[in-house]
């Protein structure tokens, strides 16, 4: 079973008036956390890198080596922070944590093993293979 959890990631409030008509339109979009994950953030003081983002592409190109992976339970679901924004990017194998884990090392990191179990620092490990 997926353990999921709903977020609001964007808000955008608009005003609008017309000739008899006025308000304001507020649209949310949300996302469902899905775990196990691990959040990347892009600070001023450790930004994401372009690099960061290309060598995080092409390991989620490599996921279909691993075709003798049978459940979701096996990878890690990589959201990206920048701002108020959280963005799902894709999916990683637990086997290729350690090697994301080194890429993003000196930017923060947050990992949650379910609802609930945040790991931080040296824990977020954990979710390696």
């Amino acid at each position: 079973m997926e353990n999921t959890k709903e977020i609001e990631v964007f808000e955008d409030k608009r005003s609008f008036e017309q000739e008899g008509i006025t308000g304001s339109i507020t649209r949310y979009t949300t996302t469902t956390f899905e775990y196990p994950c691990i959040i990347i953030t892009h600070t001023a003081e450790h930004p994401i890198m372009r690099f960061q983002v290309e060598a995080l592409k092409r390991i989620m190109q490599t996921n279909s080596s691993f075709g003798e992976l049978k459940t979701d339970e096996q990878f890690v679901t990589v959201y990206i922070q920048m701002q108020d924004v959280t963005t799902k990017y894709g999916k990683v194998s637990t086997k290729q944590m350690r090697l994301l884990l080194s890429t993003f090392e000196k930017n923060k990191l947050v990992g949650y093993y379910s609802d609930g179990r945040i790991l931080e620092d040296f824990m977020v490990y954990v979710l390696a293979d």
